[in-house]
């Protein structure tokens, strides 16, 4: 069992603790039976000034004792007796709110029992609402009016569900709710009711019921996937079980909440039999036969290095014996297991944590997110007293032994649940952020939450969250993972929405940040995707002056039912661990597999999160032990498992009984019984390693980002750009355009914090040096700082205004200056393992322009996952004047399922080429978005569209397959669909493009004569301009049918109009458009009055005299027209 206490000081005993040694102790004594045996608890509770928080007028903390192996029947409990020893301290301690949490117990067997139907409607009126009614949902904001109606032939209640809107959401629940007399549940442990629901609705419904009895004690509270069948024409029927603990008290209130998952569904759906009745779950269980050991392994400390370099110059003392203590389990061959939220959450009802129920110990590294500090996953609306509930829960779990892990879901910083308050110390609310607002990802947020982008105050208002549970754990060190898997698309920092120079300024500003707030106990982790591959893996990663632990999170998916066991993931685990183990032994960082677990899809196909409770692909291959031997074979540290929500979302397998658990229960055991596996009762850190004096060997050297450009960004006029740096004695940004290059040194404006720990640096761009730059969309800007470069920003333009598509294009290639590095860094890669995508420019074959876009695929067949893609980010949302996209594809004949994507309304909608592949010509591709297939049943909404991606699956063979599918010209547009003549997949297949011709510019791939690549856009109004050009160029291009179009540049780099320039050593004119005339002897007037004489060639004939007609004109060296002559005609001579 377990005791807990609240303890409370006043004011003047809580002010005795004033110095760092001040301290007392509690010790919980329980004195139990006739005998009174004298029963201590495990461990006193540590208490220092740190430990308490505010409460009115005094200061309050909550302790829990351990007497673990004492199980007293209540009558039994004699006396309850706390001891106090201390140092320092001096007053009055008040211990209140005393509790005794027993050890979970096996349920005596039900008594016999006939079902109770709470409702089947027959007796009811129809037309009525037979005592149901709407009850206020979550993420659902409609009214249901149930009422009894008549459906297939009995009576059932009918609701009115409208879903629209919430295709975004994960869970959008819709409730009804009904009071009782009351319903004696003491024989009782299954609720269960019929579900009726339109075909169209499979996969995407759950079902969640809430309960409560007389004294209005939540007596159900759990939500369940459905398993349907068919039911009658177009409709599905589910039997929704929900099991609970019976109760002595009588039931008095339902409520039933119908889930909607990522739809936009609007009809009913019939809810039919609400039943009372017994339930064994014995089959579902495996016996518990494997036997604990008893005080777990323990950690060898005996390798702990003297000294560590840590990103954090001031790290406490703690966090640096931590990170020593994480170098030694590596070099002694044990490993950490982790688990989050291990000690809040868990699936049997009446434990803290499902790994101490089994074990008898919590994990070894328990997590907590970031939504836990504001509240959303331990149900607090009031910041502040989430943020000490978390640190509580941490605090708690440290005293138990386990490291502490701190992961971040933030919300997109521009999304509408984050509220402003009146509160200066908490100037936004972030309580009614969940998960899903971390996968928001518009409005550029990642550039916009860095100081002076427009969501830095709400982006700081988090940090101080974060900041004040860091503080609030005062030495207890912290293994902080923000930002993480940052080269998937699907998070608002990730490859999707974030250039990877952005990406690495908002890891080190997180950083920097919490540094100044006096955070120094925080040792942080970097974690992208796995697998592992070095270049990809060190594409983002912000540098060896911010990173402190190498990480990574990949899962074992199974995304089919049934599904059969694979070897691939632990092929590919063991190869990234082998990968990040060397890069990281270069760096002389730890490693480790900050995410990992076993995903398996469900019978009903809803979602794969987490395990089943039977029927588990991996049962009997021992998972958590072969990761664990992976683990320490390739030197990481630890490994953490995502968490136990429910029966339907768990990651650790859990006990049903004393003697019965989910089927990985014996083997879970195994693995914590090996001698390499480290749980809290193992981990020997507090109070002994984390004692060990340890120095950190940070140099100090200079670091930094930009804050205020950011690559591909433009500078057309004098500005200013920033960038905060510390420890530096010289600042420098150097800008490039080819080979001109200026160097501004920047100076240091602002120490914003007052522990100095980062400087904002700024310098000063002119218009003479915007002019020796010129005109460009390729520049470079260069962060320097004591002759070291940290950071360099590509493809930025100088001069002039970055070349854009049209808005009907989404893509033609033609914008990426021959750049393939540029192109694949518009499009962020998501692949199974052993899968790649790549996209490459192809001069060779195209529709139009001087580009294609090849899209290189890798599909390892023989692997369980096989699929990879490329998405890119659209630059509007709003595309309602469109119906159908458009594109010149030519095909590689390899048969394999291809998928073009539009994300719309936070809904993934796809059309599948998989005929269309099997041939090799090149042909166009008309796809209507009502052909579409919605991944939620939903309807294209063309005002909402924000994402266009490409993905690549499995062919029916194992042949692994290596090609490219070539594109062009993808482009919105209005068909006729009535005309198409479209397949199955969604799709018209024909040989010209089918889309309506819109009013859009026209974008020109050219050259100019000094061989740099230009962009020449002819508007609709017939306007030309060109960008990437320097000035006096002659510009060469062709248009979409081929034709050559020549223009030139002035002195100002702008299109020449009615003027003459100089190229090399010859003349040109342009007309009043801007095009160079490229006719014979054709006189030409300039705009300043002076007339010249064009050739064939477009140059101008200079210094002679030309013959048109019966004139003679003289021009001169420049081509200029300076004399006329009319010829004489020669008198004819008479024949004699």
């Amino acid at each position: 069992m377990t005791m807990t206490a609240d303890v409370t000081l006043d004011a003047s005993s809580y002010e005795s603790l004033d110095n760092e040694s001040d301290y007392f102790k509690v010790q919980g004594v329980i004195k139990v039976s006739d005998g009174w045996n004298w029963n201590q608890g495990k461990k006193e509770s540590y208490l220092d000034k740190n430990s308490f928080k505010k409460d009115g007028s005094n200061y309050k903390t909550s302790i829990t004792i351990d007497f673990s192996g004492v199980d007293p029947a209540p009558s039994d409990l004699k006396l309850i007796e706390f001891r106090v020893v201390g140092q320092g301290f001096k007053g009055s301690v008040k211990i209140s709110n005393v509790k005794i949490v027993a050890k979970a117990e096996d349920k005596a067997d039900l008594p016999e029992a006939s079902d109770i139907v709470v409702d089947d409607f027959e007796s009811a009126e129809k037309g009525s609402n037979d005592g149901w009614a709407n009850e206020s949902g979550w993420q659902y904001d409609k009214t249901i009016k149930p009422v009894v109606a008549e459906f297939n032939g009995s009576k059932v209640l009918k609701l009115n569900l409208d879903y629209t809107g919430c295709e975004k959401y994960s869970w959008s629940e819709a409730k009804i709710n009904k009071s009782f007399k009351g319903y004696d549940v003491s024989a009782y442990n299954l609720v269960s009711y019929d579900l009726i629901y339109p075909t169209a609705l499979d996969g995407k419904l759950k079902a969640k019921v809430f309960a409560k009895n007389t004294d209005g004690t939540e007596i159900i509270n759990k939500d369940t996937s459905l398993t349907a069948e068919d039911y009658t024409d177009g409709y599905k029927k589910a039997k929704v079980t929900i099991a609970f603990d019976p109760s002595s008290v009588k039931l008095t209130d339902m409520t039933i909440g119908t889930v909607g998952v990522n739809t936009s569904f609007k009809g009913d759906v019939y809810i039919d039999n609400i039943t009372l009745s017994q339930y064994n779950a014995s089959s579902d269980y495996t016996d518990i036969t494997s036997k604990v050991s008893e005080n777990g392994t323990q950690a060898d400390t005996s390798k702990m290095p003297d000294k560590v370099t840590l990103s954090d110059k001031n790290a406490s003392s703690q966090t640096k014996a931590l990170y020593s203590y994480l170098m030694g389990l590596s070099a002694s061959d044990q490993v950490l297991f982790g688990h989050q939220n291990d000690t809040h959450k868990a699936v049997r009802s009446g434990v803290e944590s499902d790994t101490k129920d089994i074990t008898g110990s919590i994990s070894g590294i328990v997590g907590i997110d970031s939504l836990s500090l504001t509240g959303t996953e331990i149900g607090e609306t009031d910041v502040d007293k989430a943020i000490a509930k978390s640190a509580e829960i941490s605090k708690k779990a440290a005293k138990e032994g386990a490291v502490i892990s701190l992961s971040a879901h933030m919300p997109n910083m521009s999304n509408s649940k984050v509220v402003a308050t009146p509160n200066e110390k908490r100037p936004f609310d972030f309580s009614k952020c969940d998960f899903n607002e971390s996968k928001d990802l518009s409005n550029n947020c990642s550039e916009e939450v860095l100081p002076g982008g427009k969501y830095n105050d709400r982006y700081t208002a988090y940090l101080d969250i974060i900041a004040d549970y860091a503080k609030q754990l005062g030495d207890i060190p912290v293994l902080f993972r923000p930002l993480h898997e940052c080269d998937g698309g699907w998070f608002w920092w990730g490859s999707a929405t974030t250039d990877k120079e952005t990406y690495k300024a908002l890891y080190r500003y997180t950083e920097d940040y919490l540094t100044s707030q006096g955070v120094h106990n925080f040792i942080y982790v970097y974690s992208p995707g796995g697998p592992v591959e070095e270049e990809k893996y060190l594409s983002r990663y912000p540098g060896d002056d911010y990173v402190d632990i190498l990480g990574f999170d990949y899962y074992n998916d199974y995304n089919t039912y049934p599904a059969e066991y694979s070897d691939d993931f632990f092929t590919n685990l063991d190869k990234s661990c082998e990968v990040l183990g060397k890069i990281a032994g270069e760096k002389g960082k730890v490693s480790a597999i900050s995410e990992t677990g076993v995903r398996v899809e469900k019978a009903d196909g809803s979602d794969n999160e987490g395990l089943l409770v039977k029927g588990n692909p991996i049962k009997g291959h021992n998972w958590y032990k072969k990761v664990n031997d992976i683990a320490k074979a390739n030197g990481q540290s630890y490994f953490l498992l995502w968490a136990n929500f429910s029966d339907t979302n768990f990651y650790v397998p859990y006990k049903k009984s004393n003697d019965k658990g989910q089927e990985l229960i014996n083997e879970f055991i195994d693995f914590y019984n090996d001698d390499s596996s480290i749980f809290a009762n193992g981990t020997n850190f507090y109070n002994s390693a984390g004692n060990k004096s340890v120095a950190n060997d940070n140099a100090s050297k200079a670091k930094g980002y930009f804050t205020n450009i950011f690559s591909k960004g433009t500078i057309t006029n004098p500005c200013a750009i920033k960038a905060n740096v510390s420890d530096a004695k010289e600042v420098q940004f150097v800008l490039q355009n080819c080979s001109t290059k200026l160097t501004v040194t920047a100076a240091k404006t602002d120490d914003v914090k007052e522990d100095g720990t980062y400087d904002v640096y700024t310098g000063q761009i002119t218009a003479e040096m915007l002019k020796a730059l010129g005109t460009t969309d390729t520049g470079t800007i260069s962060l320097v700082a004591d002759g070291n470069t940290l950071s360099t920003l590509s493809f930025i333009s100088f001069g002039q205004e970055k070349s854009k598509h049209p808005k009907d294009t989404i893509d033609d290639f033609e914008l990426y200056f021959g750049d393939t590095d540029y192109l694949n860094g518009t499009y962020s890669e998501n692949s199974a393992a052993g899968c790649t995508s790549s996209f490459s420019l192809n001069s060779e074959t195209k529709a139009a322009g001087e580009y294609s876009g090849s899209f290189n695929y890798t599909l390892k067949n023989s692997n369980s996952e096989v699929w990879t893609g490329r998405k890119m980010s659209l630059p509007y949302s709003d595309y309602s004047e469109y119906n159908a996209l458009s594109m010149w594809i030519k095909p590689d004949g390899k048969g394999q399922k291809l998928v073009i994507q539009i994300t719309s309304n936070g809904e993934d909608f796809e059309a599948y080429l998989n005929d269309f592949v099997k041939t090799t010509d090149a042909k166009y591709i008309t796809i209507p978005f009502s052909k579409m297939k919605g991944k939620n049943g939903g309807k294209v909404d063309s005002s909402k569209i924000a994402n266009f991606a490409i993905w690549c699956n499995s062919v029916a063979d194992n042949t692994d397959i290596t090609s490219s599918i070539l594109f062009d010209q993808i482009k919105f547009g209005n068909a006729d669909v009535s005309s198409l003549k479209v397949t199955k997949g969604g799709y018209a297949v024909s040989d010209k493009e089918l889309i309506k011709a819109g009013n859009s510019d026209q974008l020109l791939s050219g050259k100019a004569s000094d061989g740099t690549k230009v962009t020449v856009v002819i508007s609709k109004d017939g306007t030309i301009s060109v960008t990437g050009a320097k000035p006096k160029q002659l510009i060469t291009a062709k248009d979409s049918n081929g034709k050559v179009i020549k223009l030139l540049t002035n002195a100002s780099g702008k299109v020449a109009k009615k003027e003459t320039v100089k190229v090399g050593k010859s003349y040109y004119y342009a007309d009043k458009n801007g095009k160079v005339v490229a006719k014979d002897k054709k006189i030409v007037k300039a705009s300043n009055g002076s007339r010249y004489i064009t050739k064939k060639s477009g140059k101008l004939y200079t210094n002679q005299w030309v013959k048109i007609g019966k004139k003679k004109y003289k021009v001169n060296k420049t081509g200029k027209i300076t004399q006329v002559k009319t010829i004489k005609s020669k008198s004819k001579k008479s024949k004699k």
